[in-house]
């Protein structure tokens, strides 16, 4: 590996990797921070698979355009493919919280945790069969506050849409 090259691909790969087993242990670091649904674990994926790739033609001697090529085109991959993974396994765990979320639209709730601009809260539904405590986004992308009323007007993989009712 005398090829600064192959090193520069090698610090991907074991940043990525290093990133997802971090994370499989003590869950991802700034949780909710980006506006992204997995954001710092699908470009910790694509950092893996890209300097994975990359090391690979390097290593066997690619020239330094496919290489780039060739390891870009992987690490996409392989980011899709964890996205697409996390969203099967968190549209599972949704369907077992809430049998039907459409059933929970046009009920009222009051919000019970803040929310910033674009961020999820949390509302407490008035109107369901039992007690539903749900994840709620307002629909114009407002912050939400503790107490505000709201109604539901759609939901998404467990997500549930509300906009704010006057008071």
């Amino acid at each position: 590996m005398d090829n600064p090259i192959s090193w520069i691909f090698l610090a991907f790969t074991v940043v990525g990797v290093g990133y997802v087993l971090f994370s499989i242990i003590f869950g991802e670091l700034l949780d909710g921070v980006t506006d992204s649904e997995f954001g710092l674990l699908l470009a910790a994926a694509f950092s893996a698979g890209f300097g994975a790739f990359g090391l690979l033609g390097t290593l066997s001697g690619w020239s330094l355009p496919v290489t780039f090529i060739a390891a870009g085109a992987f690490g996409f991959a392989a980011g899709k493919s964890v996205q697409w993974v996390l969203r099967l396994l968190l549209r599972q765990q949704t369907l077992d919280s809430i049998s039907n979320t459409d059933a929970l639209i046009g009920l009222s709730g009051r919000v019970t945790i803040d929310s910033p601009a674009g961020k999820t809260g949390e509302a407490m539904l008035e109107g369901a069969p039992h007690i539903t405590r749900s994840a709620v986004k307002e629909v114009s992308g407002a912050a939400l506050k503790r107490g505000d009323l709201v109604q539901v007007v759609s939901a998404e993989s467990g997500l549930l849409y509300v906009k704010k009712k006057n008071t």
